[in-house]
């Protein structure tokens, strides 16, 4: 009976404890050109990190312009109109953790 006792205490105890996840962080958003002509073309890269190792998944929007994400990089085709346009990328750790940076590119 008493180790019956153990064994219910130690799963319950088990089953209350969870497991912490740390959140991604971005170390860098960067583009190899913050002022453009219309239609020219932005490469853009998202460096991340994660103090758990979770595998992480990159998720890009632009305000205009067209953008073709390739994971931790995009490329982003200014739109004719001059202008601010402002690029975001999320870093998503598969654990309810993210993160988000913006930066904007101003097309001349």
């Amino acid at each position: 009976m008493k180790i019956k006792t153990i064994l219910i205490v130690v799963a319950s105890m088990l089953a209350s404890c969870s497991l912490s996840n740390t959140e991604p962080v971005i170390t860098s958003l960067t583009a190899d050109n913050t002022t453009v002509s219309p239609g020219e073309n932005v490469v853009l890269t998202c460096n991340a990190e994660d103090d758990d190792d979770d595998d992480l998944t990159y998720s890009w929007e632009c305000t205009n312009g067209s953008l073709a994400p390739n994971g931790s990089t995009a490329t982003w085709t200014a739109p004719s109109e001059q202008g601010t346009y402002s690029i975001s990328c999320e870093v998503v750790d598969g654990n309810d953790g993210s993160t988000m940076e913006i930066i904007d590119i101003t097309v001349i």
